[in-house]
């Protein structure tokens, strides 16, 4: 016989086995699949008791010796009448509940659920009766303090869970909207941009479930007006600061009021701090630094403080080429990038404890978003235009020094640049 033809056959012969094997693995599966649909379901748990918290409960209870569970589920309507459920593993005891705003029993249905995820017990019924809800205690605990140009809102959460604050401020006839939404314990918030005329202010409060407060009264305020501060009698505290004057660059011109671009070649007004004029080393500000970058600035006044703003140095600065760069230096190497801010009227509590231990402000300029070509996005270019603002939750008290601890550049280890520091509050204190 033709070789050809036999090996033909020896081939048709060993594909048919392989066909064969396929589809008795296929049955094997989907009958595999067909146990798994019809596993039976688990033994319901025991002994379900409950601890009310505000606006909800947790809910304990004794796991069945099933090895066919997967884990536990609370299926219930929350006070929106929504159906909501909630699930625990098998290694758990406990599940918590939430999304009642009132103090009434609400049916609660437990059920343990096999490991298919569809075979389910009985269930096993639990009245529970809710707490408080938290959005009351938030509610009651809102407070309004006048800021410089704004409002501050604040309030504690002792249940750490999500909410979310509607603020409304009214003047003239007129009525604003804010909301802010936090889970930290305590949170204070600002409004900023506000006229300096009488504000009522009020407040409603609202939970991930959508139950809601009705709109409470808080108070009335007046904002003061801010101001921007005087640079001018500042003063360098040359024993505690770093050296900013290297080539073109003078750590004065980071308070001259002129702020670098890249349109203008007479306007390279920044510090350059160069690890040659300083120890050989950019020593950052860190726990383990003994002798930290700082800028200590005497302002010669006492001032109050509501933010600051920072300005990069925008290019690169060629001598005596007389013309500016078309291309930014905005984000580079040796720009600035984050600062710890400390505040004192004592020049001697100025040391590096209290500044890495009880800043004012952390600061972060932060990194630009770019495009997918990794160029830098003319948005991030244009806020830097702008300068970086950073913003106090509350006003400061008033104080005399400033220091500006460095914690990072853009990567540059060798120099560090920034253009402008300028600061916005109550200006003059001392009325000289």
């Amino acid at each position: 016989m033709n070789k050809k033809i036999i090996t033909m056959k020896n081939d048709i012969i060993k594909f048919g086995f392989v066909w064969i094997f396929i589809c008795t693995l296929f049955v094997l599966n989907a009958c595999k699949e067909d146990n798994n649909n019809e596993m039976s379901a688990p033994a319901k748990v025991s002994e379900a008791t409950y601890d009310a918290t505000n606006g909800g409960a947790i809910i304990t209870y004794k796991l069945p010796e099933d090895q066919n569970l997967l884990y536990v589920k609370a299926v219930y309507n929350n006070s929106q009448n929504e159906e909501v459920f909630r699930v625990s593993s098998k290694y758990n005891d406990t599940i918590e509940i939430d999304g009642f705003a009132d103090e009434n029993p609400h049916l609660v249905k437990l059920y343990s659920v096999a490991k298919n995820g569809t075979s389910a017990s009985e269930a096993v019924e639990l009245n529970v009766i809710p707490k408080e809800s938290y959005i009351y205690q938030v509610q009651r605990s809102l407070k309004v303090y006048e800021a410089l140009g704004g409002m501050i809102i604040s309030w504690d959460n002792p249940s750490g869970k999500m909410v979310h604050v509607y603020v409304l401020y009214s003047t003239g006839g007129k009525t604003y909207e804010h909301i802010f939404s936090s889970d930290f314990e305590s949170y204070a918030a600002i409004i900023r941009g506000l006229d300096p005329v009488e504000y009522s202010v009020s407040a409603k409060v609202e939970d991930q479930s959508k139950n809601i407060t009705d709109i409470k009264y808080i108070g009335n305020v007046t904002p003061r007006t801010e101001q921007k501060i005087n640079k001018q009698g500042w003063e360098l505290v040359k024993t505690l600061s770093c050296t900013g004057d290297k080539w073109e660059g003078k750590m004065i011109s980071f308070w001259d009021d002129v702020i670098d671009t890249n349109t203008n070649p007479n306007d390279n007004s920044y510090f350059i701090i160069h690890r040659d004029d300083n120890g050989g080393s950019l020593r950052f500000l860190s726990a383990t630094e003994p002798k930290p970058l700082m800028i200590v600035i005497d302002l010669k006044k006492q001032i109050i403080m509501s933010r600051l703003v920072v300005n990069q140095r925008a290019y690169l600065y060629h001598n005596g080429d007389g013309n500016a760069n078309s291309e930014y230096f905005y984000y580079k190497e040796d720009n600035m990038r984050a600062f710890n801010v400390f505040v004192t009227n004592d020049i001697n509590e100025i040391t590096k404890d209290n500044l890495w231990n009880h800043p004012l402000m952390k600061c972060d300029i932060g990194l630009p978003a770019k495009d997918t070509d990794g160029n830098i996005l003319p948005s991030e270019n244009q806020r830097a235009t702008m300068g970086h603002e950073f913003e106090l939750p509350f006003m400061t008290e008033p104080f005399r020094y400033i220091a500006i601890g460095i914690v990072s550049t853009y990567g540059s280890e060798t120099q560090i640049c920034s253009s402008e520091i300028t600061l916005y509050g109550l200006d003059n204190l001392n009325g000289e």
